[in-house]
């Protein structure tokens, strides 16, 4: 599988540092956690990520365990891409009309459009 991008809006990651907040989200609600046992060091080097952050996502450990990967991405310099809609819920590009909804959307379009066309 030959990943060159990723677009994840308001998504579980994975736990770092000792955290267990998506294991247990992902026992609770049924998800696969693809990234259980990783680290930032097994991420493909040059991957280009986008991350969408919704301030106001009720889900528990979702903002926590994202906060804690975008972090520790950026310490790694890693190439990341993050947008923080402070007043979004989880689902706000499917439940919120809003004019920044709406803008971050078109953000996530972009970046794909722009990643995906490079590589063609």
């Amino acid at each position: 599988l030959n990943v060159v991008c990723g677009a994840f809006l308001y998504p579980y990651t994975m736990d770092l540092e000792g955290a267990t907040g998506v294991a247990e989200m992902s026992k609770r609600f049924g998800f696969v956690n693809a990234c259980a046992g990783r680290t930032i060091d097994d991420w493909r080097p040059g991957v280009r990520m986008f991350f969408a952050r919704a301030g106001q996502d009720g889900f528990p450990h979702l903002n926590t365990s994202l906060d804690r990967v975008i972090a520790v991405g950026l310490a790694h310099n890693l190439p990341l891409t993050v947008v923080n809609y402070p007043e979004g819920v989880h689902a706000f590009d499917l439940m919120d009309a809003s004019d920044r909804s709406k803008a971050i959307v078109a953000q996530v379009l972009a970046f794909l459009r722009d990643e995906l066309s490079s590589r063609c």
